[in-house]
């Protein structure tokens, strides 16, 4: 198949209902799931498996170029597709291992989005019980949660900006994107948001 633009799926109260549901939500993939390529026992067609076909579905087929028949989904909701023809193109593993290292360093979401994608957990493995992430840590500093911004504040917050953009540069997937939009604030009146500073310093 051909790269691919990432496909939008309408968003509706039941589709809404039925991601309540799903488990696992989210994933990184070098730690929770690193064994994705199969080699065939009988043909030359290696098969790529995922645990979910929401978000990596559609960064795989816009990122991979390789020939392949699709990202599907089986009965249990994994994603997989078959990697055609693998012994007369010898660097198509390559290409998908490379895509999958560059992914799997990510949080994978498993929501309503095209694409749906964290740059760490909070905290270590996602445990809430194991320390801050260095992702983590910024966001805590980034975010205060009751009186005005610090120049530490802003020093947090530019951090992570600078690695949202270089998460966006190397994520391909994301290049028909057009814009930058941040969650709107619980509280408009604020004079510091995190979101919109951020959306902000990425867009410029």
């Amino acid at each position: 198949m051909p790269i691919a633009k990432p496909r939008q799926e309408a968003i509706t109260k039941a589709r809404v209902q039925e991601m309540i549901t799903w488990r696992p939500r989210r994933m990184k993939l070098s730690v929770e799931w690193p064994e994705s390529l199969h080699e065939p026992a009988s043909s030359d067609d290696w098969s790529l498996v995922l645990p979910f076909t929401e978000t990596l579905g559609n960064a795989f087929e816009s990122m991979c170029d390789v020939p392949h028949i699709g990202i599907r989904k089986s009965k249990d909701g994994r994603g997989y597709t078959f990697l055609k023809n693998v012994e007369t193109n010898p660097d198509m593993l390559e290409k998908v291992q490379d895509w999958l290292k560059l992914i799997g360093q990510y949080i994978a979401n498993r929501d309503c989005l095209a694409l749906s994608f964290a740059l760490d957990y909070d905290r270590e493995d996602g445990n809430p019980a194991k320390p801050q992430t260095e992702i983590g840590m910024l966001r805590t500093r980034a975010k205060p949660y009751s009186g005005n911004p610090t120049e530490d504040t802003y020093a947090a917050a530019n951090d992570i900006s600078s690695l949202c953009r270089a998460f966006l540069e190397e994520m391909t997937c994301y290049s028909s994107a057009t814009c930058v939009v941040a969650m709107p604030s619980s509280s408009p009146d604020k004079a510091y948001d995190l979101p919109s500073y951020l959306a902000a310093k990425i867009a410029e």
